[in-house]
């Protein structure tokens, strides 16, 4: 017979197993409850004949004692020397029967172990199969829609609908031109790529997460012996079987929406901008500044915080390969990385300081602001307390001149503030209204779905989960033979240990009837 190359037919095969392996230790334990029998028989008849021949040596003894001649002395004694040798070999049997008797008893309780051990895999095999049963039709259907339209067609409509030469495309077309009509190309560019940067530090993670699964996966192959190869083939194949699930599960109806997000963001009726808005955000006199903001933070951005990231991952890396190997080279090298970051994280909190200075120069004055108006409450009520006058008291008056000079301080650095890069490129984004920055998200997330689903490939999520399928299962046989293999041995030496318990249990009785030659 093949092997398996399903999980079905392998639950199929391993319910059949199981099934067979209930039915041997039934007869085995069938054979063990005749050879207890039969021993206790044995034993029986044999006890049975010992008294036997004990009473005769006894009756021959008894005759001796009042034998009248020596002629009669000699036949009984040939008769007693006959009987003893008798009694010397059924006291040798005996011994070896309760040999036997240990044996047998120590045999039938180890198989009435295996029956019950067999019993409760061959309802575990048959509960798999029905899951297994359940399952595979489930991955036949996926197989069956990942290989057939309206999925197969799913990439080539998405590539259509980011086609704007392509009839498909129009929606796309529009609603591209709806964002960089309401928002400049320069400020459309920042945001994309925040967006860019954000979304890659998240798939960092998701990344850095499998990278971890990956890794303890690999060391429990390499170090649990085939059972956690197996374990590690279904996990690769569980990804893949997720993997075309979600494909089968939302890509027509991802492709939908994005679709229609395209055209609600193309409608001129969804949220149009006022002139008043349309004048704020491009207004020529602040275009320099504006752009050259933007140029700041990209710098900021791509090369300073870029690098940070970066770095990040390589230490991520290398503590990964210094837990799965902590050698020398490997923990030095996470030393090295750490020291990379931290360097990286230093060069970042100084730039990202300098390019926030009047931020917080600003933010520093609004709190000098509000602590001079508590310290102006609070001398009015001291004036009032002590029967003063609070517009003549000296110190109502000093703290309202403190409050006055915090006030001009924080007007002066909001003025700094706006003059400066951040502030300059802060109040640009916001004189786009939220609105349309919700519009612009609407149409950055379509358009990543539709080139998620442009690269899509059903043929391959199809083949993978056939391939994961296959080494899934063949790694799953492997490990079902060496384990076989490990019962039987350890069955056998069970066997073995019974047998040497019972050797050493009866060891005295029967050497010393080897030495007095019974048998």
């Amino acid at each position: 017979m093949a092997d398996p190359k399903t999980v079905l037919e392998y639950a199929t095969n391993r319910n059949a197993a199981a099934a067979q392996a209930v039915t041997d230790a039934q007869q085995r334990l069938a054979g063990a409850q005749s050879d207890l029998a039969q021993v206790n028989a044995d034993q029986q008849a044999a006890s049975t004949e010992l008294a036997t021949l004990e009473a005769q040596a006894a009756s021959i003894r008894q005759k001796l004692s009042v034998i009248a001649t020596p002629a009669d002395g000699e036949a009984l004694l040939d008769a007693l020397e006959q009987t003893t040798v008798r009694i010397r070999a059924t006291q040798s049997a005996v011994v070896k029967i309760q040999g036997r008797f240990s044996i047998a008893t120590a045999n039938m309780a180890q198989v009435q172990t295996e029956l019950a051990a067999a019993t409760a895999q061959q309802q575990q095999a048959a509960a798999a199969l029905v899951a297994a049963t359940d399952a595979n039709t489930a991955r036949e259907e996926l197989s069956n829609a990942l290989g057939n339209p309206p999925l197969t067609e799913v990439n080539i409509k998405a590539g259509k609908a980011l086609d704007e030469s392509d009839p498909d495309g129009v929606a796309f077309k529009e609603a591209k031109e709806r964002i960089e009509g309401d928002i400049p190309p320069k400020l459309v560019e920042r945001a994309h790529a925040r967006r860019e940067q954000e979304r890659k530090l998240i798939n960092d993670e998701l990344r850095n997460n499998r990278d971890a699964e990956d890794a303890v996966l690999k060391e429990g192959a390499t170090t649990g012996g085939l059972a956690k190869v197996a374990a590690q083939a279904w996990t690769a194949f569980k990804r893949a079987e997720d993997a075309a699930r979600n494909f089968v599960g939302g890509a027509e109806s991802r492709l939908v929406q994005a679709k229609a997000a395209l055209v609600q963001v193309g409608d001129p009726d969804q949220s149009p901008l006022t002139p008043e808005q349309k004048a704020r955000i491009t207004d020529p006199d602040l275009n320099a500044d504006r752009e050259a903001a933007a140029d700041g933070e990209e710098t900021l951005h791509t090369t300073v915080a870029k690098d940070l990231a970066d770095k990040q991952l390589l230490l991520d890396e290398a503590i990964l390969k210094a837990k799965a190997d902590p050698s020398a080279a490997n923990l030095q090298a996470v030393t090295d990385a750490r020291g990379d970051v931290d360097a990286a994280q230093n060069a970042f909190n100084t730039a990202d300081q300098a390019w926030r200075e009047k931020e917080t120069l600003l933010a520093a004055a609004v709190d000098n602001v509000e602590a001079k108006q508590a310290a102006v409450a609070e001398a009015i009520q001291q004036a009032v307390a002590g029967g003063n006058d609070p517009e003549t008291d000296p110190g109502v008056i000093q703290a309202k001149d403190d409050l006055a000079t915090a006030e001009d301080d924080r007007k002066s650095a909001e003025d700094d503030y706006k003059a400066s890069p951040h502030g300059t490129l802060d109040l640009w984004e916001t004189a786009v209204p939220d609105a349309t920055w919700l519009l612009f998200d609407k149409y950055e997330h379509a358009v990543e779905t539709l080139n998620a689903l442009k690269t899509a490939n059903p043929a391959t999520l199809k083949n993978d989960l056939k391939t994961t399928e296959e080494a899934y299962v063949a790694a799953q046989l492997a490990a079902d033979k060496s384990s076989g293999v490990l019962a039987q041995l350890t069955a056998e030496q069970s066997h073995r240990a019974v047998r040497q318990d019972s050797a050493q249990k009866t060891s005295d009785a029967r050497l010393f009837s080897a030495l007095r030659g019974d048998a």
